[in-house]
């Protein structure tokens, strides 16, 4: 049996070394989507919520919440089905009762923004907008709402 020039191995290897390395590093530069589908991009506005998608898996998830306002607020995640209308009041403020409270993330600078991981079950949920994330006496009074729904 013949031996193989090293110079042909070598060029043989560094071709099989290139064919497999390009696909690989080309896969790892695009998120793959079931990746993708584990964010939920919240973006807490003057006065209304921005969120997408507005429809979800259920499964562990992490809210990416952006304050776009100009000052300081917190962000209240419920389990609610319904809009800020069909919040409980208390003197015409409409608020999120402490039962009703998945997560908090509290003072969020203006401009920046927080991630939270949170497990989430089938059903509607409400992200809140909030001055006030303390929850005094059980209340989380609501300044702007979204809804979403967990499938």
């Amino acid at each position: 049996m013949k031996p193989y020039p090293l110079k042909a191995l070598l060029a043989c290897a560094l071709t099989v070394a290139a064919a497999v390395s390009a696909p690989a590093s080309a896969a790892t530069d695009a998120p793959a989507p079931a990746q993708a589908e584990r964010f939920l991009a919240v973006t807490l506005y003057r006065q209304s919520v921005g969120c997408g998608p507005h429809a979800v898996p259920r499964g562990l998830r992490t809210l990416v919440v952006r304050n776009a306002r100009a000052s300081a607020e917190s962000f209240v995640l419920a389990r609610h089905a319904g809009g800020m209308s069909s919040l409980p009041s208390f003197y015409g403020r409409p608020f999120v009762p402490r039962y009703a409270v998945a997560a908090r993330l509290h003072g969020i600078p203006a401009g920046k923004e927080r991630r939270i991981a949170v497990t989430l079950a089938p059903g509607e949920y409400f992200l809140v907008a909030t001055a006030n994330a303390s929850g005094a006496h059980g209340m989380t009074f609501a300044d702007a709402g979204r809804s979403f729904s967990v499938s």
